[in-house]
């Protein structure tokens, strides 16, 4: 007989094992595969059935919750959308045929049809009544009696493609909208009134909630926040506000990713696939996926499932956990490690305490860190993300602005001892006495007062600012500092707490502000730090320098200065190095130094026992990337006898030579920094470094002028002394500068500047353009007192002569025709004759007069009769190609013993050439370039006569060289040609471009108001030296001169009798 039953029992164990897991009617499988797609479900516990329904199968499903088979389908008439059930029935929304269907659970069917007037996408019950609001768009919400069978829209603002949920207890109806701005509204079904509406971010709403709302009995769920269940403005905290919220039930919420303890609204773990449906008993569990259309039923017969069991029991993947302690590894004596999971945002150091401070918004934490150990001592943890920290008297003030709420904890107790309610979100916090001030997150942001005496909060005037990132106090002061950020104008503004009223405010480049400023404020006592700059504590309109102002300061302390990068020289604002990866938090005490990363999550504590932590020591303590020392000598590198080269680490962005003191002054915005290099030698003799990167150099009267634009300065360097002598501040950036006597002209950096005069006897500017210039170079012409402005990075660019003397606008260019030059760059040049700009050569004292092209290429330098392009040297008279150097220039200079100095931006070196130098006689002519220039005791003659061996007459121009086919006057007035030889004519005629006749005499002047008898002939050259021809008036009589000049004598013209000496008888 045992034998007969254990072969049955095998049997039967063989059977099992081969019938399918996943089946639609099984009896022990915990898993249910659907064929159709479910929508939504309700749990019934008494009848232990799943009602769940299908919109594409336009079906009611019946499923034994014990055993996970499908009892029954019912088909419906409609697509139905939503499902609840109360007392026994069920009512099914069938939205696109306008009815709910109401199902008797008992004997599962449909007893009864509603009939509605609108469709009914959602659905909630209360009483003898049934809400429903419509599918899509902007609708109303509809209320239908049961007993009457009537139906209107209830007293409600319409609302998006909303959701509804039901408080049968207090007869609340919670409609949940979900679009760009959304909101929850708590409506009265008895009093049939609004009673609250959610006024989250400003009442600007949710961004694009899930379209679902819960109530577990205690707390309605939306947006991924719990709610007070009679008070939409207030709300508990938030379970992954990015995730959707789809149930909640015994102490636990369920998102589609994630389960979390209802009480803390700490994750406690992923299902590991993305779920759309859960409903639960006390030791069941029901989860339904679209993905696979699997319902899987977990149950935990001994107990109630909980946060503890939960995770385990669905075989999901275990959230990290927040720890409460954590070792920190020794790497030496002077450096200790603590790696942290979570993510810190914001921390403080109190040397009382020796304890850092560290919030993380992603684990909703704050970290208590010894400051001496670096071990973790202790975490607590927040109903949602905390945004900001500060310290002050023995407590710490977090803001957990999704749910308008500053906590207290007291420092030494380590609790939570107070909640402040706030009128609005605060992101950022300061405090000053009894005062909180806090800012939103969110554009266009207002600024609040909390006053600790009397808990309430009201919004100061601090105008209309952009999106808030930081605050700073001034406690002694009694001045907030606001930081903006992100737009491509931020300000800092100064408010005063003390006059509540603002003080003043940034105006960086002209007012527009700084671009896309990170916004981060950082106060150290003595300067405000903002946008990588550091402000008088006092005056926004007043910054020394920056900080590599693309990076982000984020401490400052013991005179050093500590970006995301690299740390920095306070006072000098020179980079010290870098840490060798990007860093968030630093804080440090006289000796010991904290950063933190994101990147790699670890806190470093670095620890200088012996010494206070400065410029000198900071990097070799934390092991960094010293920055390349800027040189303050360095010898040069003969090549060869006539050349040789210096190497510069330091990008040279545009250089003077100065022949009286044999120097090159170049400057390097990259490295702040000038140059002194000997032009005998070439060795670097000095360097001198600014506190924000020089733009550039011009010298005159024995000083140099050095733009510092980014801070509104002019710099003045005494030549001799070789150092400051005095800072010009300026009403706007001097990107460019020229002077001509008293006055510094100066145009700004970007797109449509204005162009300022500086007087320096009043040391006041004044705006002479408004916004007329497109990134313009400014040249200066000072014998005719004509400033030169020429446009660059536009289709269509033009340059303007201005009189500095006060006529205004005298030309302006007309190119193409009158469409301007076509993206030129920011470059013009004046060599004393001719005006270089967008590859051409243009007339000095008229715009419209082009001269000839440089092949349309820019010049970078012009002197001696040649023009020089990065690769190519011109004649600038022919505006032929002389040479091209197989190399690329980016600064020129020549001297006037024609050594050629050169910089190259490819190797970073300067070269000299005394080549040229080397064959020029102390006294004579010299061949260079195609051109003659003649020198006296080696030095240039210009602007003067000179003969050669022939007793020839030449003429040396401005630049030294020859000049040829030109006519010239000297100081008497008197006009003379130069051939094409160069000589002086003389006692021979010329004839103009205009076929006009001159005649020059024998001293090379040329003759006018006189006869000249020339081949037995006489000839009269009128006032302006023209030969006359036809009738002339002279000394009394009249004369007739033939076409070719030439006088007529003893013949009559035109019926008038002429004598033999020519003159008319009468």
């Amino acid at each position: 007989m045992k034998r007969k039953l254990s072969v049955i029992l095998l049997a039967l164990f063989i059977v099992i094992q081969l019938l399918p897991l996943q089946v639609n009617a099984s009896t022990v499988s915990k898993e249910l595969k659907v064929s159709s797609e479910l929508t939504q479900w309700v749990l019934d516990e008494p009848t232990n059935t799943l009602y769940a329904i299908s919109e594409t199968g336009k079906s009611l499903i019946f499923i034994n919750a014990a055993t996970m088979s499908i009892e029954k389908d019912v088909t419906l008439n409609g697509r139905p959308t939503d499902i609840i059930k109360d007392n026994g029935k069920l009512y099914i929304a069938l939205d696109n045929i306008n009815q709910i269907v109401i199902v008797d659970m008992a004997s599962r069917a449909i007893t009864e049809t509603i009939h509605t007037s609108s469709s009914p996408y959602r659905i909630a019950k209360d009483g003898d009544k049934i809400y429903y609001t419509e599918l899509s768009g902007i609708g109303d919400i509809y209320e239908y009696n049961l007993t009457t069978n009537t139906a209107q829209a209830i007293p409600v603002d319409s609302s998006s493609a909303s959701d509804l949920e039901i408080n049968t207890k207090d007869h609340i109806l919670y409609i949940g909208e979900t679009s760009s701005g959304s909101d929850m509204t708590y409506y009265s079904t008895v009093y049939n009134k609004v009673i609250g509406k959610t006024n989250y971010d400003g009442g600007y709403g949710f961004p694009y909630p899930a379209r679902c709302i819960i109530f577990d009995g205690s707390n309605v769920y939306y947006a991924g926040r719990d709610f007070k269940p009679d008070d939409p403005t207030k709300f508990n905290g938030d379970f992954g506000n990015t995730e959707n919220l789809i149930y909640a039930n015994k102490g636990l919420v369920y998102t589609n990713k994630s389960i979390y303890n209802k009480d803390t609204h700490i994750k406690l773990g992923d299902y590991g696939l993305n779920i759309d449906l859960v409903q639960a008993s006390d030791n069941t569990l029901y989860i339904y996926s679209k993905d696979n259309g699997i319902i899987k039923r977990f149950s935990n017969s001994y107990n109630i499932i909980n946060s503890s069991n939960v995770i385990s029991l669905i075989s999901g993947k275990p959230a990290d956990p927040i720890p409460n302690t954590k070792q920190s590894t020794q790497i030496n004596s002077s450096i200790s490690t603590l790696q942290m999971k979570s993510k810190l945002i914001k921390w403080v150091l109190n040397e009382p305490m020796n304890t850092l401070y560290g919030i993380s918004k992603e684990d909703k934490a704050l970290f208590f860190i010894n400051a001496e150990t670096l071990n973790l001592e202790k975490s607590l943890t927040f109903t949602c993300s905390p945004t900001d920290i500060i310290e002050d008297g023995g407590n710490l003030y977090i803001t957990l602005n999704d749910i308008n709420e500053i906590v207290i904890v007291d420092m030494a107790k380590r609790a939570i001892t107070g909640r402040l309610h706030t009128s609005s979100d605060p992101y950022r916090i300061e405090k000053d006495g009894d005062k909180i001030y806090y800012v939103e997150c969110r554009s266009w942001f207002s600024v609040y007062e909390y006053n600790l005496t009397t808990n309430t909060d009201k919004k100061i005037s601090v105008g209309n600012i952009h999106k808030p990132e930081d605050l700073e106090i001034n406690k002694k002061d009694h001045i907030l500092y606001i930081g903006e950020a992100g737009s491509s104008g931020s300000h800092i503004v100064y408010y005063s707490t003390s006059d509540n009223k603002v003080i003043s405010k940034t105006n960086y480049n002209e007012g527009g502000g700084f671009y896309g400023a990170v916004g981060n404020v950082v106060f150290d006592g003595s300067n405000v730090y903002y946008a990588g700059r550091d402000f008088k504590l006092d005056d926004p309109t007043r910054f020394n320098g920056d900080f590599g102002n693309t990076e982000n300061v984020i401490y400052a302390n013991k005179g050093l200065v500590y970006t995301n990068k690299s740390i920095y020289n306070k006072d000098t604002h020179v980079k010290l190095g870098d840490y060798g990866l990007n860093v968030d938090l630093v804080q440090a005490s006289d000796t010991t130094l904290y950063t933190y990363s994101k990147d790699n999550g670890i806190i470093k504590r670095f620890n200088n026992n012996y010494n206070m932590i400065n410029s000198s020591n900071v990097i070799s303590l934390i092991s960094g990337k010293p920055a390349d020392i800027i040189p303050t000598t360095k010898k040069s590198t003969q090549i060869n006898s006539g050349k040789s080269v210096l190497q510069i680490k330091s990008k040279l962005t545009q250089w003077v030579l100065n022949e009286q003191t044999n120097t090159l002054y170049g400057i390097s915005k990259d490295d702040k920094a000038l140059f002194f290099i000997n032009t005998q030698t070439l060795n670097l003799e000095k360097s001198l470094t600014f506190t924000c990167g020089p733009t550039d150099i011009i010298e005159d009267g024995g000083n140099l002028y050095i733009a510092l634009d980014d801070a509104n300065q002019i710099a003045i360097v005494d030549m001799t002394k070789r150092e400051i002598t005095k800072i010009l501040h300026t009403s706007s950036d001097p990107f460019r500068i020229v002077k001509d006597g008293n006055y510094i002209f100066y145009t700004e950096r970007d797109q449509w500047c204005d162009i300022y005069a500086y007087n320096l006897i009043t040391n006041i500017d004044e705006e002479i353009f408004q916004n007329d210039f497109f990134e313009p170079d400014l040249a200066i012409n000072t014998k005719d007192h004509i400033l030169y402005i020429g446009e660059s990075g536009l289709g269509v660019s033009n340059m303007t002569y201005v009189s500095i003397a006060g006529q205004g606008v005298i030309s302006k260019t007309n190119y193409d025709p009158a469409l301007g030059f076509q993206y030129p760059e920011r470059s013009i040049i004046f060599d004393g004759e001719t005006v270089y700009y967008a590859g051409s050569g243009f007339n000095k004292q008229d715009a419209a007069r082009v001269l000839g092209n440089y092949d349309k290429k820019n010049i970078i330098f012009a002197r001696y009769g040649s023009a020089y392009t990065k690769t190519n040297i011109y004649d600038s008279k022919s505006y032929s190609l002389i040479e091209n150097t197989g190399s690329n220039r980016n600064l020129i200079e020549i001297s006037d013993n024609l050594a050629m100095y050169y910089y190259s931006e490819a190797d970073n070196s300067i070269y000299a050439n005394w080549t040229y130098a080397t064959s020029i006689p102390t006294n004579g002519w010299s061949y260079f370039q195609r051109k003659w220039y003649f020198f006296n005791n080696k030095t240039m003659v210009v602007n003067d006569w000179r003969q050669d061996s022939s007793k020839r007459w030449f003429y040396l121009g401005t630049d030294g060289a020859m000049v040829s086919n030109v006519w010239r006057q000297d100081s008497s007035k008197h006009w003379f040609y130069l051939d094409s030889d160069g000589a002086m004519i003389t006692n021979s005629w010329k004839k103009d471009l205009s076929k006009r006749w001159f005649y020059l005499g024998s001293d090379g002047a040329m003759a006018s108001n006189t006869w000249k008898l020339y081949n037995g002939k006489w000839y009269y050259l009128k006032a302006n030296g023209e030969m006359a021809t036809g009738w002339i008036f002279n000394d009394g009589a009249w004369y007739y001169l033939y076409p070719s000049g030439e006088m007529a004598l003893n013949t009559t013209i035109d019926g008038y009798r002429l004598n033999g000496n020519g003159a008319w008888i009468r």
